[in-house]
């Protein structure tokens, strides 16, 4: 019997909370993302990329799950941290310049929405593949 990802946050929890497997994803899988403060960030635009869905959908999951996907990694930058990140990669990530709050995505927490997610085949892909 298969592990429904989608369904079941127990299972997604044993896939994060194991390290090895972590490194092991991530290295087969090599979605990109911007390396700062020890650990792959991604922003909402680039998830929405990777899983080839609207923004909006992920707006829709960070909504109904963001006790999980914070728990995971999904945090709110603001103010001094937000600075930091926009002078050394607003270019790189597309980050517009007048921007006051900044969701980003650690990689555990884009693996977290991808296991969520029901609306995308890359994110299928990217279940089958965990």
């Amino acid at each position: 019997m298969t592990k429904d990802l989608t369904s079941s946050t127990v299972n997604r929890q044993n896939i994060l909370n194991n390290n090895y497997a972590l490194e092991q994803i991530e290295s087969n899988l090599s979605l990109g993302g911007t390396y700062w403060h020890d650990e792959t960030i991604f922003t909402k635009v680039q998830v929405a990329e990777i899983l080839e869905i609207d923004e909006r959908t992920i707006d829709r999951y960070i909504e109904s799950n963001s006790e999980e996907l914070s728990k995971n990694g999904y945090k709110v930058l603001r103010g001094k941290e937000l600075k930091e990140l926009k002078e050394n990669f607003g270019s790189d990530m597309n980050v517009v310049t007048k921007t006051t709050v900044l969701g980003v995505f650690s990689f555990r927490a884009i693996l977290n929405i991808a296991m969520l997610v029901t609306e995308s085949e890359r994110a299928k892909a990217i279940r089958s593949k965990i």
